[in-house]
């Protein structure tokens, strides 16, 4: 197991490292690694299609990084800053929410064995405060294929309820292969991004998708399966690195979550991958 981490470890180090010499450059020139200006600055994905999933895989490198210092004892400061730093360049809201999170996440365990419901509701909402003008352009002043998921969402699980239109019906990626009916009669063909002929965003969404095609009551079941992984967390964690390493995963899940499919997406896949290797080594030195 030790071994494992070991090799994931290296892997990450020149991951973030190369990420960190390739970011400084991309500040003074294009080098064919960023997508947009935001705050009259060129944001950064590296190697990335996107500097979202950039922002992912740089959080996901976070957590391992705390759970190679749970193992050796080491506190591994620069590549932890190195990563914090570029993740601010990719200029995405959930990424700077994640940095501000981070900060008092580490403030808190500082001096707690955990978190209480009351903390947590704190942490989120300074991460939600860190992303507030990106959640304000996406969900409040536009027309936006993630505001439109999201109303018609909540249309579509009242229409539907308790238990929602069914299987590849709104929001997933099968939805969108076969144009759901729905997406018809809601007229998104009229929208950029989301006809049958530009798909493009047509899955950029999940909480809208687990609602809309499963229910209220889903989005019930799913609520306690992310209370069961905080739980998990705060109580099982044994050593604090691999606390702060769980945590770190369980926000990313919740902040990405708000406008993308990341529990159906690899990035969720490779997050409970490595959320599972926390929870092995926490049994071992429990």
């Amino acid at each position: 197991m030790n071994k494992v981490l070991e090799i994931i470890f290296f892997l990450v180090c020149m991951y973030i490292l190369l990420g960190g010499i390739f970011g400084i450059l991309n500040l003074f020139g294009d080098i064919g690694m960023s997508e947009e200006y935001r705050f009259g600055i060129r944001n950064f994905r590296f190697i990335n299609s996107n500097s979202g999933d950039y922002a992912s895989i740089l959080i996901i490198a976070l957590s391992i990084v705390h759970l190679q210092s749970g193992m050796t004892g080491k506190k591994y400061i620069f590549l932890k800053l190195l990563t914090l730093f570029c993740l601010i360049l990719t200029l995405r809201g959930k990424a700077i929410g994640m940095v501000l999170t981070y900060t008092v996440l580490i403030w808190l365990l500082k001096y707690y064995k955990g978190i209480s419901l009351k903390s947590l509701a704190i942490l989120a909402m300074i991460g939600f405060g860190g992303a507030y003008w990106q959640i304000k352009f996406y969900f409040v002043d536009n027309i936006t294929a993630r505001g439109l998921f999201l109303l018609y969402g909540l249309i579509t699980a009242n229409n539907f309820f308790p238990f929602g239109a069914g299987f590849s019906t709104y929001g997933s990626n099968m939805a969108k292969v076969n144009y759901s009916p729905l997406y018809t009669e809601y007229g998104f063909s009229s929208y950029y991004g989301m006809s049958a002929e530009q798909p493009q965003f047509l899955n950029d969404n999940f909480w809208p998708m687990i609602i809309a095609q499963f229910g209220w009551i889903s989005f019930i079941l799913y609520a306690f399966i992310l209370v069961l992984f905080f739980k998990i967390v705060n109580i099982e964690f044994s050593l604090k690195q691999l606390k702060i390493a769980g945590f770190i995963l369980f926000f990313l899940l919740i902040y990405s979550s708000i406008g993308g499919p990341i529990f159906v997406h690899y990035i969720g896949c490779a997050s409970i991958l490595v959320f599972s290797l926390g929870i092995a080594l926490s049994q071992k030195y429990k």
